[in-house]
């Protein structure tokens, strides 16, 4: 447990330096303290940008690789290339389901909102229209 770090089950944990007072965590595995950053909005931004780049880039990834796959001859795919058109095929229908379901949702609402008369509607449903 020298040099900076804590030594547990072999490994080195080196926490990053931070410009902020670190927030103390009690880890109940361990009974030991480890000290985390305090987030602050900025960071919170940051990371979220990232996350949401790093998905963007995956779902880019995947378009490419189904477009690919598409193009293909179907006696060329392998199964794991079949599965994942299948897959891919199954999520996009279950996300288009789901889309029409809503538009069903919210004009079933509307219809609701358009039987009452002008003087019994909510300041909520009057937004809502």
């Amino acid at each position: 447990m020298e040099g900076g770090g804590e030594e547990q089950h072999g490994h080195v944990a080196h926490l990053p330096e931070y410009p902020h007072p670190p927030v103390s965590v009690q880890q109940p595995q361990y009974g030991m303290p480890v000290q985390l950053p305090a987030l602050s909005q900025a960071n919170r931004d940051a990371r979220k940008e990232r996350k949401n780049a790093n998905s963007r880039s995956r779902a880019a990834r995947l378009k490419k690789r189904i477009t690919e796959l598409k193009a293909k001859d179907a006696e060329e795919l392998t199964e794991e290339e079949k599965q994942l058109l299948r897959n891919f095929e199954q999520k996009r229908e279950r996300k288009n389901n789901r889309s029409k379901e809503r538009a069903i949702e919210k004009k079933t609402e509307v219809e609701r909102i358009l039987k009452k008369t002008v003087s019994r509607r909510t300041q909520k449903e009057r937004k809502y229209l």
